[in-house]
């Protein structure tokens, strides 16, 4: 198991990769409900909103207090951490955002679900979200989820637009490429940014508001959150690593009006996990995957320069830790806040490691490569080039 968080692959790879895994989904999913969401801006009194009505203040830095204006808010993942800090959640007054596969899990237990997220484009209304009561929850998502969901939300939406920058690696564009190769090399590291930047803007002029794809529904949230102007931001449950050598928390879901339990991985392996495992910097054993998780919520920690505080146990290490309990004690007030010079650095500090990581290991995954190419017989020379991965 190698130790380290970074990964055999450039960033922009990884998100060509999940581009296209989901793109026909976010085509057919924001078409099927433009009819369903312009009926309901269009309805009066309208129960929806855009993301940017609720902006409240200027986001320039130094106006860090006024972005702070709603107060603290606390943002719940999956992780195996909130198993034993759910039931200190049951005492707090702040505004909670939750994952929609973690709404059952969180009514179970008597905590509050103010701000349901709901980023991942699969069919999560029946499986997580019905039977239970949420016509006092507030739904935020944007246009290319589950039908579903959108039909049958009973309560209040809020609606963004997703964003993906997409960048071109000039590393990829090689000297004496004819100009043919040049644009489809181009054109496959820029896929999907028609959806992005035409056709979602097009069909639904009225959100406006576009927030950057960073993974995972925390790092949405954090987003989200951010722009509505709350903080500080406590963190609980997102451990990006197998906890006490647990998948993830216990979840609880509504089946033919009763609770069911579904239980968690125990006894982390590549085969009952389907990934391979790494350890991170703090020894916590974690995927490519979940490293990128941590990757996207520092890049989004660097650009926002929110107050982000960590009350999980996971593989986060560069953030401020406290336990989940004094803040609710103190109903997320009287901590001291990070001043941007000190985030930049920690966040600098962190992809420098990372960059080195991944840089090592980039080689070595290449190096892996013409040792295969060789023992097929095939030059390395004879295969196609290809930007971007699947």
């Amino acid at each position: 198991m190698q130790n380290g968080e970074g990964i055999p692959q450039s960033q922009n790879e990884r998100n060509l990769g999940v581009l296209r895994s989901w793109y026909s989904t976010w085509i057919q999913q924001s078409a099927w409900n433009l009819r369903r969401i312009t009926e309901e801006y269009d309805t009066k009194p309208r129960r929806v909103k855009s993301l940017y009505e609720l902006q409240p203040n200027s986001t320039k830095p130094n106006f860090n207090k006024l972005r702070m204006k709603r107060g603290p808010a606390i943002i719940v993942g999956a992780g195996p951490s909130l198993d034993y800090n759910v039931e200190k959640l049951k005492k707090s007054k702040m505004p909670t955002f939750v994952p929609e596969t973690l709404v059952g899990t969180l009514k179970y237990h008597g905590v509050r679900t103010d701000y349901v997220m709901n980023y991942d484009c699969a069919q999560h209304w029946e499986p997580y979200l019905k039977g239970l009561d949420v016509k006092n929850d507030t739904l935020i998502t944007h246009p290319a989820v589950d039908p579903e969901l959108i039909e049958e939300w009973p309560g209040e939406k809020i609606y963004y637009l997703m964003h993906h920058i997409a960048e071109v690696e000039r590393s990829t564009l090689i000297d004496g490429m004819s100009l043919d190769d040049m644009i489809e090399t181009i054109k496959k590291q820029v896929f999907g940014s028609e959806f992005f930047e035409a056709m979602n803007p097009i069909l639904y002029p009225q959100i406006q508001t576009t927030i950057l794809n960073a993974g995972c529904v925390v790092n949405n949230a954090i987003q989200v959150a951010n722009f509505m102007g709350y903080g500080p931001l406590f963190l609980v449950g997102v451990d990006f690593g197998f906890v006490n050598d647990q998948s993830r928390a216990k979840n609880y879901y509504m089946k033919k009006g009763k609770w069911e339990l579904s239980e968690p991985v125990h006894g982390i392996t590549t085969e009952n996990v389907g990934r391979t495992l790494y350890t991170s910097n703090n020894g916590i054993v974690t995927t490519e995957e979940m490293m990128e998780y941590k990757l996207a919520l520092m890049s989004i920690y660097r650009i926002e320069k929110s107050q982000l505080y960590d009350c999980s146990d996971g593989i986060i290490t560069e953030l401020p830790k406290i336990d989940i309990a004094e803040v609710i004690k103190k109903n997320g007030k009287g901590f001291r806040h990070r001043d941007f010079q000190t985030i930049e650095r920690i966040c600098i500090d962190y992809f420098d490691r990372w960059d080195a990581i991944s840089d090592e290991r980039n080689v070595d995954r290449k190096s892996e490569e013409v040792r295969s190419t060789v023992d097929e017989g095939t030059r390395p020379d004879q295969q196609p080039v290809e930007a971007g991965g699947d």
